[in-house]
């Protein structure tokens, strides 16, 4: 693959702290799910410091009701996705809201 995806940590930040928002739950809930001692790490999730571990990810597309990778903003230069029915899409708003893995591939160039 010539084109290295790589994730956009503000963005996955701000998508995260959306859609536990839009989900109802609170900061303190969400700490208590995953077992943390305080809420600082989702803080940082929230500020794109960090990014939850693949196993905190997994529990928060779970609760969710998303596909972990779903909760991941990919960063490059211009981002297409390829439909299943061949047609291609590179609304922002799509791709950011929409789950991905509904669609064959994801193109960065």
């Amino acid at each position: 693959m010539d084109n290295f995806i790589d994730i956009d940590m503000k963005q996955t930040g701000l998508l995260i702290k959306r859609k536990i928002k839009n989900a109802g739950y609170t900061v303190r809930q969400i700490q208590d799910v995953l077992c943390l001692a305080g809420p600082q790490a989702i803080y940082r999730w929230f500020r794109g410091e960090t990014i939850p571990t693949v196993d905190h990810l997994y529990v928060l597309g779970r609760i969710l009701g998303e596909h972990m990778e779903d909760l991941i903003v990919p960063r490059c230069p211009k981002m297409f996705i390829i439909l299943n029915d061949g047609g291609v899409s590179s609304d922002r708003y799509e791709l950011q809201n929409r789950h991905v893995s509904k669609y064959a591939e994801l193109l960065c160039v």
